[in-house]
């Protein structure tokens, strides 16, 4: 049952959320008022916001009261009294990390674990709210409201294994559809391109990677959607290679934009039209640092550190979440006042080392693997120093006798000549649990160089 878009807006929504407990509406309200402000403006807000949030959780937060026993928190200027945390810290300290002054809803929720550390985590209505009131602000720089017609495409067990009937009566009110991107195939995929005209969607949601095949498949079976049907095509959960992007265009006929979030800190950043990653700046504090914890300069690459300002329940400050990013040092020409990121740069478990024990970032390699005739899709795994595993889906053009030596080849430019390299043919290349994809995987930790840095 799919209703009219301007009810859902005005009725059905805002009384959802009232239902919910969340406070969506309002929140949403004042972040579209915040994109009105100039840079300046927006920043005095953020420090304010920040500056309260730590007053608060330094009081009322165990851990924070105990760690910080002694020390007087007044403004933003004194984040850095607080430590970093990591999800470690967060399982060892848990119940630590509940507000006392919380009397509200709480949530338990856990992340999909494709870092290879699924998390228990607490949220609340508000945090969750403001989420939510993050995108649908995200989503209207494309032209979209609260009651256009979202068709998902998700990988996620935690979302797609636990759909009750009154989730889906929901979605269905709300004109959302969740279709399930586990065991992808052909048959499934003209499901999905016929789904999209049945349901009128307005624009899809997704794993980059899952809507990159989609696309794939459309081109191939020539059931491209026309230009100006969907208003946009938003992946997110993993990294959007220009390759996959350019075939995501043409095949959904409309702009794609990458979404940068996670689960346990909310939403990140989101692409604008003019292809600025825009940070969430009134809603999360970025922070990007170096290996020994201190601030990268502008157009360095960093750790990204989480404070989210609108967490109550169990907030979580400088929370390290293993991603990599570079801050750009220019506005974007779209005129948001928030800042934007250059570029992500993948994970910190996406980087890879060479045969002498340097770090060398995953996407070296994959921009070398990329261009090689006859490879569809990859996998890059490092379990030792020394030695990498790649696996292959080949594709019409591979050949044994000269694409797989190039492929040893490039390895060995990028990782050394005494780098073992182990190539295997495979007919797919399956998501993780969390049904996400990666191309890099490294179980090693810390490089030797690290770990003498550190002693």
């Amino acid at each position: 049952m799919l209703l009219p878009r301007a009810w859902v807006r005005s009725s059905v929504f805002p009384f959802h959320e009232i239902l919910r407990g969340r406070p969506t509406v309002s929140i949403l309200e004042r972040l579209r008022e915040h994109d009105k402000l100039p840079p300046v403006a927006l920043d005095s807000l953020h420090a304010e916001r920040l500056g309260e949030h730590l007053k608060r959780v330094a009081r009322v937060v165990p851990f924070y009261a105990r760690t910080l026993a002694g020390t007087t928190i007044r403004s933003a200027a004194d984040l850095a009294a607080f430590p970093i945390i990591d999800k470690r810290t967060i399982r060892e300290h848990f119940a630590e990390f509940r507000a006392s002054d919380w009397r509200g809803r709480v949530l338990t929720l856990e992340t999909g674990g494709s870092s290879g550390e699924p998390l228990r985590f607490e949220t609340d209505p508000v945090r969750e709210a403001s989420q939510l009131a993050c995108k649908w602000r995200a989503r209207s720089w494309f032209g979209l409201h609260v009651g256009h017609r979202e068709l998902d495409l998700w990988g996620s067990p935690i979302e797609t294994g636990k759909l009750s009937w009154q989730r889906r009566l929901s979605g269905d009110l709300l004109g959302n559809r969740l279709l399930s991107a586990f065991a992808m195939s052909e048959e499934k995929f003209a499901v999905w391109r016929d789904e999209i005209d049945r349901h009128g969607s307005d624009f899809l949601y997704g794993y980059s990677s899952v809507l990159a095949r989609f696309a794939r498949y459309l081109i191939a079976e020539r059931r491209s959607v026309p230009t100006g049907r969907l208003r946009v095509a938003i992946g997110t959960a993993e990294m959007l290679p220009p390759a996959d992007r350019a075939v995501m265009v043409e095949a959904f006929g409309c702009p794609v934009a990458a979404e940068y979030g996670c689960r346990d800190g909310g939403l990140i950043a989101h692409e604008c039209p003019s292809g600025g990653l825009h940070l969430m700046h009134d809603a999360i504090h970025v922070e990007l640092l170096d290996a020994a914890g201190q601030p990268v300069k502008t157009g360095e690459e960093g750790e990204v550190c989480l404070t989210n300002l609108y967490s109550q329940a169990f907030p979580l400050i400088r929370y390290r979440l293993g991603d990599l990013a570079v801050r750009s040092p220019t506005a974007c020409p779209c005129g948001l006042p928030h800042p934007t990121l250059a570029r992500l740069t993948g994970r910190s478990t996406d980087t890879l080392f060479r045969d002498d024990g340097a770090r060398v970032h995953g996407l070296a390699l994959i921009y070398v693997l990329r261009e090689l005739p006859g490879v569809d899709r990859f996998r890059i795994h490092q379990k030792q120093l020394g030695r990498v595993e790649v696996s292959v889906v080949p594709g019409a053009a591979w050949s044994e006798e000269r694409v797989g030596p190039d492929l040893v080849a490039r390895v060995h430019r990028v990782l050394g000549a005494g780098t073992r390299v182990d190539v295997s043919l495979v007919s797919d290349l399956p998501p993780l649990p969390s049904g996400k994809h990666r191309y890099v995987i490294c179980d090693i930790g810390e490089s030797p160089e690290q770990k003498s840095a550190r002693s």
